[in-house]
């Protein structure tokens, strides 16, 4: 149902566009710059309701210098659906020449985060149907990259790891799956001056199968130590924890809404 609204909207802004006056107010290259929403449609959002928030960006140039309201370029998205901390404590015994000197009480601190990555190409239909308005559609075509990544921190005072500054021991990506997407949006332009203008706009993307991990998944998340449970001194591995988890496993087609602003990099006129 909410596909076919997209649809008829679609087919609806194409018809003004191919009614209109070749004039409009975006005679050069745009850039869009927006805060992004994602949510999950279809057969995806039967497995999870998780949204996500992040950021787009597109960069488009006139086809034409005679038909300067059909734009092609490129578009890129960054969502990101989960984020969680959770500590955990592990007893390490210290051995040397198979002996055990010392047992280490290692606080760390996991991070985990579910990140949506998109981008491909975009070719934009304006609408100059008003001097101030300009409605628009446009199609897009490229890839989605759903991934889950955690980074662990050492906690200690005495820094047992070789860690970096911050504390960070290592960081892993247990789940990625990429997958192909197309889909088609629409939109609003509003002028606000002469090359700077209000961006609001939606669309609807098909995406093909993937493994991920959802919100409620990272909060669930059970690590553990997986080692020998000793070291010798100076070095431990970071390798040793384990996830244990099973992704769930859709269709990911998704409603992505942009609010932002478009930027007219340079007037052909």
């Amino acid at each position: 149902m909410l596909k076919n609204t997209f649809l008829a909207l679609i087919l609806c802004l194409t018809g003004f566009a191919a009614t209109a006056q070749v004039n409009t107010f975006q005679n050069g290259p745009v850039l869009d710059f927006n805060l992004a929403l994602g949510f999950p449609a279809g057969e995806y959002s039967d497995a999870t309701n998780d949204f996500g928030l992040g950021l787009n960006a597109a960069l488009l140039f006139p086809v034409s210098k005679k038909v300067p309201i059909l734009k092609a370029g490129v578009d890129f998205t960054a969502l990101w659906t989960a984020w969680d901390t959770e500590r955990i404590r592990e007893q390490i015994e210290v051995t040397l020449n198979g002996q055990v000197i010392d047992i280490i009480d290692l606080p760390m601190r996991v991070q985990t985060t579910n990140t949506i990555l998109g981008g491909g190409a975009v070719l934009r239909v304006n609408a100059p149907v008003s001097s101030r308005i300009e409605p628009y559609v446009q199609g897009l075509v490229g890839f989605r990259r759903f991934a889950t990544t955690i980074r662990v921190y050492d906690e200690s005072d005495e820094g047992f790891f070789d860690a970096d500054d911050n504390g960070l021991i290592t960081t892993s990506t247990p789940l990625q799956d990429w997958i192909f997407s197309y889909g088609a949006g629409a939109g609003f332009q509003i002028k606000l001056n002469r090359q700077v203008f209000l961006h609001l706009g939606a669309n609807y993307l098909l995406g093909g199968e993937a493994d991920y991990y959802t919100k409620e998944d990272v909060k669930n998340f059970q690590f553990s130590f997986s080692g020998s449970g000793s070291a010798t001194p100076g070095g431990l591995d970071p390798d040793d924890l384990d996830l244990d988890s099973r992704p769930s496993r859709s269709r990911t087609n998704m409603i992505q809404a942009n609010i932002g602003v478009t930027v007219l990099i340079d007037d052909l006129d």
